[in-house]
């Protein structure tokens, strides 16, 4: 069964500040299949988000960019994008 996405206020706040008009078509095709993939993916791994908020993330193919999300079994929730690799939750 596919999950339903919620594209978050941080996230389209995040989007409009990195100005990721290009990046549009890519974020889309990982967002959609978000909707439908075992989570997390493989070469998923959980980040902070600074001050306490852990989260997954998953690389944009062909940009510096990395998608943040959080998931349960009905939804995904994406929460932000950013353009600086984040520091994963184990180290």
């Amino acid at each position: 069964m596919a999950r339903v996405v919620r594209l978050t206020p941080g996230y389209l706040r995040t989007f409009r500040r990195l100005q990721l008009e290009r990046a549009r078509p890519a974020l889309a095709a990982i967002v959609k299949r978000l909707s439908s993939d075992d989570l997390p993916g493989h070469g998923d791994f959980e980040a902070l988000i600074p001050p306490q908020l852990r989260a997954w993330v998953r690389r944009v193919p062909s940009f510096n960019l990395w998608l943040f999300y959080s998931f349960d079994a009905a939804e995904v929730r994406v929460l932000m994008v950013a353009a600086s690799p984040p520091v994963p939750a184990d180290e």
